[in-house]
């Protein structure tokens, strides 16, 4: 990792030499230089923690082989051109992370409850945020037991401290969403998870109410039924949809909150009801989940959806076009909508769907300007699923992205610095102290004779060396950018080669 900063840095030494050597280097307005507009996209991967689907490969693990796994999504995702890990750190109200509130995930240790020996968020978001890359912690809200679970229920989770919110739903345990204190549980657990750590965003997938399990139905009819003797008059399902709508307010509520910084996202099933757009057929969410995910987005409750588009191009039924431009369209308040992808269907052995289906969709995505998308998941391209990776990075050909800011965001104050340039017959070193405010990102953006490129440095970036001894590879203009924890682009500062 030193070696692949050292090298993303070398062009860049001279950037702030003006301060010391005014003879070689003259300050300018960058807009007289009219840089390359900086490329906006979210280009996120889902890394998947139940049953180890992504990470850890295994419970048991020792911590150092714990991180090293990290390290290796985390450097892939880097080396992809991917700015942000969509990590899932609460599958099931257990947790990947030192909260106060719910057991240790047995997918760490094996036994629920036990402490894995360090702080896998910390690991992953110091990682992340080292490597120029946002992390946006994954939750499921109302899942409480998984099938996989093979440990025995730690004393500290909920099934057994508040057993009155839970409740049995064919081989899976379930937070009821009807109740308040069900509610309240999880709002908790996401504000002392927000407040514990520097997170770059929220993200809910598409379990709210669970999915059909054998025509059984929810066990819910008592507090239906105590909601109708009260003089309730909603249908059954459109009063269980009165509850998630009311979470996910209240949930953009405490992200706004606690951390206005942070993204607030969902990724609901694709189809929000069969056809819509029409002729779509399938899975009706909004009836079996109760998830009325256009609700959400028209109303402006989040700040990005990403579809789960898992269906190729061609599909009759389900055909990913339409159904994108469909989302689209449904966004009178302009939030982002990044489409997310089923990388997965890729099967090793050959079988499954190819890379150029991925790769097609991503082109559809870019031709409608959706701004974005997600991946799922991480396995895919650890494995490189029939040179998935190596497609991906081809697609994407080095060119850095960084994630679209959030409508509500402002524009950051002005960064200082102090610098300090040494410069020997072969080497030029640069150093700066003291940013005010500190960005969260770098943007590099030089011209040489061969044009202009861009390089996306960590905000903790504190040095700069350039090989005076490769002329042709030194800028004659370096532009400087911070971006800020909300993402918006400071005052860039531009210097020309006299």
């Amino acid at each position: 990792m030193r070696t692949i900063w050292l090298l993303a840095l070398l062009s860049l030494a001279f950037l702030l030499q003006g301060c010391s050597a005014p003879e070689r280097w003259q300050r300018i307005d960058a807009e007289h230089l009219a840089p390359p507009p900086l490329h906006r996209e979210m280009r996120g991967v889902w890394v998947a923690t139940v049953a180890n689907i992504d990470w850890p490969s295994r419970p048991g693990l020792t911590p150092s082989e714990q991180q090293a796994e990290a390290d290796a999504v985390l450097d892939l995702a880097f080396d992809l051109g991917l700015n942000a890990i969509i990590l899932q750190v609460r599958p099931h109200a257990d947790a990947l992370y030192a909260g106060a509130i719910e057991p240790w995930s047995s997918y760490l240790t094996g036994t629920q409850g036990r402490d894995p020996g360090y702080d896998p968020l910390r690991h992953w978001l110091d990682g992340a945020h080292e490597r120029g890359l946002e992390l946006h912690a994954w939750i499921n809200p109302f899942r409480a037991g998984h099938p996989a679970e093979t440990s025995e229920i730690a004393t500290s989770h909920v099934s057994i401290t508040q057993p009155d919110l839970v409740v049995e739903y064919g081989s899976y345990l379930w937070l009821d969403p009807s109740h308040p204190g069900a509610r309240a549980h999880s709002l908790a657990v996401v504000k002392d998870l927000l407040e514990r750590y520097d997170l770059d965003g929220l993200h809910l997938d598409d379990y709210f109410y669970p999915y059909p399990i054998d025509d059984a139905d929810f066990p819910d009819a008592d507090r239906y039924d105590a909601y109708l003797n009260a003089g309730g008059t909603l249908g059954r399902t459109e009063w269980r949809r009165s509850h998630i709508n009311r979470f996910v307010q209240d949930l953009n509520d405490v992200v706004r909150r606690v951390r206005p910084d942070a993204l607030f996202g969902i990724s609901p099933f694709g189809i929000w009801r069969p056809d819509h757009p029409e002729g779509v057929v399938g899975f009706d969410a909004y009836e079996q989940l109760a998830a009325d995910s256009r609700l959400w987005l028209t109303a402006g409750w989040i700040d990005y959806a990403s579809p789960q588009l898992y269906w190729k191009r061609e599909s009759e039924g389900q055909p990913f076009d339409p159904l994108l431009r469909w989302w689209q369209g449904e966004n009178p308040r302009g939030r982002a909508v990044w489409p997310g992808l089923y990388l997965t269907r890729i099967q090793a052995d050959g079988s499954g769907w190819s890379p150029d289906e991925i790769i097609g969709q991503l082109e559809v995505i870019n031709e409608r300007g959706a701004g974005g998308w997600l991946l799922f998941s991480m396995v895919g391209l650890l494995q490189d699923r029939q040179g998935v990776a190596s497609e991906l990075r081809e697609f994407l050909r080095g060119d850095p992205a960084i994630v679209p800011p959030a409508w509500r965001a402002q524009t950051p104050r002005r960064t200082k610095l102090r610098v300090e340039v040494i410069n020997t017959d072969d080497i030029t070193v640069v150093r700066w102290r003291g940013a005010t405010p500190e960005p969260r990102l770098w943007v590099v953006q030089q011209r040489t004779s061969e044009g202009w490129s861009t390089r996306v440095l960590p905000g903790a970036t504190e040095s700069m060396t350039f090989d005076a001894s490769s002329p042709h590879a030194q800028p004659d203009a370096v532009v400087l950018t911070p971006i800020a924890s909300n993402r918006r682009a400071g005052a860039s500062i531009a210097w020309i080669r006299p």
